[in-house]
């Protein structure tokens, strides 16, 4: 089931959990404290004008999809990496 996810999902998943555990959960940390803070942040934005709270919304998309390429990234180095070592 996992390979109709395509590649990249398939990569991340075994990164995640034989390869990279550690950076892998930094960066669950990462989006999820960033969310949370810009979580925050909107409700503040929204009690004083609600267009600005919508448009932190592109700002979290833009973010988001920066981590996650970040991570596509790091999944990629981590495959090449033992695909390296695998050679020797």
């Amino acid at each position: 089931m996992d390979f109709f996810g395509g590649l990249d999902h398939v990569m991340g998943r075994v990164v995640k959990e034989f390869l990279g555990k550690e950076t892998s959960a930094a960066f669950d940390h990462t989006t999820s404290s960033f969310n949370r803070e810009l979580d925050v942040l909107q409700e503040q934005l929204r009690t004083v004008d609600p267009t600005l709270a919508d448009a932190l919304d592109k700002g979290r998309r833009k973010i988001n999809y920066q981590i996650d390429g970040l991570r596509t990234r790091f999944n990629r180095a981590q495959v090449g990496r033992e695909k390296r070592c695998i050679a020797r």
